[in-house]
């Protein structure tokens, strides 16, 4: 069995609850501080998370509801055990 990695949260980005008389569809308001979030992407230790897609940078995220209601961000670093096959996406797939 693999050891539990520590969630790594993004800084930069916060969320908060959603006030009484919000749309029903609204889930939280946030702000975005781009000077927190930039130093946090650059981190080694968030780079199991950075992936590449149409030639374009992305983290993979998850986001978590709190006991107090608001919403917390962490990295995503989670990455397939076993062999190059699972590395490179491919899964069971026999193509």
């Amino acid at each position: 069995m693999s050891e539990q990695k520590k969630s790594i949260y993004v800084n930069g980005v916060r969320f908060f609850p959603k006030g009484d008389k919000a749309p029903q569809n609204l889930l939280a308001n946030g702000v975005i501080t781009p000077n927190e979030l930039i130093k946090c992407l650059k981190q080694a230790e968030v780079q199991d998370a950075k992936t590449e897609y149409k030639g374009e940078t992305q983290f993979k995220i998850n986001l978590w509801q709190n006991d107090d209601n608001s919403v917390s961000m962490s990295f995503n670093t989670w990455k397939p055990e076993g062999s190059k096959e699972a590395d490179e996406g491919d899964g069971d797939l026999p193509f």
